[in-house]
């Protein structure tokens, strides 16, 4: 978000431009507020970490947001082909992806899993 808006109009001869920018509020803070039955995932990357600090990072986005699952990866781990994830419950319990696909395909069965076991409980037919 800009710091200021100019007006009416830059100049186009101005060789240089700064834009200052401020940080916007985090939405996912504020989505189980809106919505509890929302089955939120969140996402953290980090880089150049250890995989402790990474879990403990993705522990706090969870608690603090209300997440269902966060997956949580190093930028290091990411490169051509590979996307090397940690996928972390409300347990605690951790999985592990080797790509996107693997990352894509974990979360459609937790997810599912987790959506389906909900409805059983609560009574609701799930095909």
């Amino acid at each position: 978000t800009p710091t200021s808006i100019i007006e009416p109009k830059l100049s186009s001869k101005e060789d240089d431009l700064i834009i200052a920018l401020k940080s916007t509020p985090k939405v996912i803070g504020i989505i189980k507020d809106i919505q509890p039955s929302t089955y939120l995932v969140g996402f953290k990357l980090l880089n150049g970490t250890t995989e402790e600090n990474l879990y403990e990072a993705a522990s706090s986005l969870m608690k603090n947001n209300k997440c269902d699952l966060v997956v949580a990866n190093d930028l290091i781990d990411i490169k051509a082909g590979n996307h090397k994830a940690m996928i972390i419950d409300k347990a605690g319990k951790k999985d592990y992806a080797e790509s996107k696909t693997d990352i894509a395909q974990k979360l459609i069965e937790r997810i599912w899993g987790d959506m389906s076991l909900d409805a059983l409980i609560r009574g609701i037919y799930v095909n």
